[in-house]
């Protein structure tokens, strides 16, 4: 089973193939607590991945970032693999046909 750190390396060599924008975000003092650990634009959207191994499960401050962003009309997925990440992104691009 791969960590959370092997989950977010392979999700990140995967976005490096999509036309999109995708930044690691490295959770230091200066990071907002919460904050997914990728952001990105994808079809004009604003993305947030948060990598979790299998087992992984979001923190009460990551759940309220997730609606934070949701609410503000961005896509966030928890991810556990680079099939969750596909997924997501399908997901942006059927809303993109559906407005």
């Amino acid at each position: 089973m791969p960590g959370e750190a092997t989950v977010r390396r392979k999700v990140l060599a995967y976005l490096k193939t999509v036309p999109g924008a995708f930044y690691p975000i490295h959770g230091n003092q200066f990071t907002r607590r919460g904050a997914p650990d990728i952001a990105g634009c994808y079809k004009f959207r604003f993305v947030g991945i948060e990598t979790k191994s299998k087992g992984g499960k979001q923190t009460r401050i990551q759940k309220y970032e997730q609606s934070r962003i949701e609410k503000a009309g961005g896509f966030y997925a928890v991810c556990r693999s680079v099939a969750d990440v596909k997924k997501l992104l399908t997901r942006i691009e059927r809303h993109d046909f559906v407005e």
